[in-house]
Parts: C-alpha cells; sequence; structure tokens
C-alpha cells in the first residue's frame, strides 16, 4: 500500500471515529430527559437539524455511492431520530412540537 493511501484510510478512519462520538454526545440529554421524566433544558431544534442534515447527506453519499458517507449518516439519523422520539415522550406539549417537526 502506498503512503497515500495508507494516510488517506487512517484520516477517513479518524474523520468516522470523531463523527459517530460527536453524534453520540446526545446520549447525555438522552440520559436526562430519562432521568427527570422531561424535557426541562434540552432543546429540541440541535435534535431535529442534526436529523435533517444526516438524511441530505446519506442522500448523497446514496448518490455518489460514497459507503463512509452512507453508514456515518445513517447511523447519526438513526441516533438523531432516538433522541427526537424520546424528547416527544417525555415533552408534555406534544402537539407544537410535532407540527414543528412536521414544519
Amino acid at each position: 500500500m502506498e503512503a497515500g493511501g495508507a494516510a488517506d484510510s487512517l484520516l477517513s478512519g479518524a474523520c468516522v471515529l470523531f463523527t459517530l462520538a460527536m453524534y453520540s454526545t446526545g446520549l447525555s440529554d438522552l440520559r436526562q430527559m430519562r432521568t427527570t421524566r422531561s424535557v426541562d433544558s434540552v432543546q429540541f431544534l440541535p435534535f431535529l437539524t442534526t436529523d435533517i442534515n444526516n438524511l441530505s447527506w446519506m442522500s448523497y453519499g446514496t448518490l455518489k455511492g460514497d459507503g463512509t458517507l452512507i453508514f456515518v449518516n445513517a447511523t447519526g439519523a438513526v441516533l438523531q431520530t432516538a433522541y427526537i422520539l424520546v424528547y416527544l415522550h417525555y415533552c408534555p406539549r406534544k402537539r407544537p412540537v410535532l407540527l414543528q417537526t412536521a414544519t
């Protein structure tokens, strides 16, 4: 394997690892929502925008046939969707949040 290929592979692996770690930062919010059984002090918009971003990049990865983009963003989309579902479960005012999500 040539030096450029090894460096590219290492950089790609590091990017995947750090991106997945970034998506997992919502786990602390998830834990807080489960512990307090409320969504006080947890913002909804970051979950929604990150989920839309993941779905967009996953679509781009599908068009380009890039397995790394598809894998990373599919994982992020699953996590963000889970965060949104937990948020909706503990949100006392579900109707406005659902309307915001639909919009």
